[in-house]
C-alpha cells in the first residue's frame, strides 16, 4: 500500500542548453508543501490525535520504501511532504489563469527564469516527495546527512547509521508539528560526542554551549 502514497515520477527527458545537457524529470503534480500548510493553521502547530494518520501513512510508505525498495530516504522534511492537488477542474482553472496573468519572470542573458506557481491543496494527507538524497544499502553507512535541524544521533556521533535514520525523521517532524515544542536544536559536533542532546519539545540546557 505504500506504493500509492509517494509523489510518481512519470517519465524523464534531456534537454540541451548553453551550459550542456539537463535531465528533467515529469513528476505527478502535487500542491504546496506541508510547510506551506502549516503557515496558515493558527498557532503554526497541529495537535498529535490530528497527525496520527498523516504519521501512518508516512510510516507505511517508509515500510515500502526500506523493505520493497531497499532505499534510505534521508531527507524527510516538511517542505518535502506534498498535498494532493485538487480535482482535474480546478487545475483547468489554474491553468486558464496563468494564461491571462502569468506568472512574474526574469530574463537574464542565456534563459529565462519563471517564478513557481503553488497549486490550491486538495483533499487527502501529504505524499512524501524530493528523492535526491536516497541512499540504497543494505548495510551500516557513516557519511553524513540530513539537515542539522533534523540530524539523528547516529550520524551525529559517527556510529553509522541504516533505515533507523528516517524513522527518526519522522519523530523530528512531528516535534515540529507539536504545539508544545519548537524546532529542535542540534549542534554539529566533528571532534568529540555531545554531552547533552536537547529535547525537541523543551528548550535546551543553560549550559549546553
Amino acid at each position: 500500500p505504500g506504493e500509492r502514497n509517494i509523489q510518481k515520477l512519470y517519465d524523464h527527458f534531456v534537454i540541451p542548453g548553453p551550459h550542456g545537457l539537463h535531465i528533467c524529470l515529469d513528476h505527478e503534480p502535487l500542491g504546496i508543501s506541508a510547510n506551506e500548510l502549516l503557515e496558515w493553521t493558527l498557532g503554526k502547530a497541529v495537535i498529535l490525535k490530528d497527525l496520527k494518520n498523516c504519521i501512518r501513512q508516512l510510516l507505511v510508505v517508509l515500510d515500502f520504501l526500506h523493505s520493497v525498495g531497499g532505499e534510505i530516504h534521508t531527507d524527510l522534511q516538511l517542505k518535502y511532504l506534498l498535498l494532493p492537488t485538487p480535482k482535474p477542474e480546478a487545475l483547468a482553472d489554474f491553468e486558464e489563469a496563468e494564461i491571462k496573468t502569468p506568472s512574474a519572470r526574469k530574463v537574464v542573458t542565456d534563459r529565462t527564469i519563471y517564478m513557481s506557481s503553488r497549486f490550491p491543496p486538495g483533499d487527502g494527507l501529504p505524499l512524501p516527495s524530493d528523492f535526491g538524497e536516497p541512499r540504497l544499502s543494505n548495510k551500516r553507512l557513516d557519511e553524513d546527512i540530513m539537515p542539522n535541524l533534523y540530524r539523528a544521533p547516529g550520524v551525529i556521533l559517527r556510529a553509522g547509521w541504516e533505515y533507523d535514520v528516517d524513522i527518526w525523521n519522522v519523530a523530528m517532524v512531528v516535534s515540529v508539528l507539536q504545539p508544545l515544542g519548537h524546532p529542535p536544536v542540534w549542534r554539529y559536533y566533528t571532534a568529540r560526542p555531545p554531552t547533552y542532546i536537547p529535547c525537541p519539545a523543551y528548550p535546551p540546557a543553560p549550559d549546553c554551549d
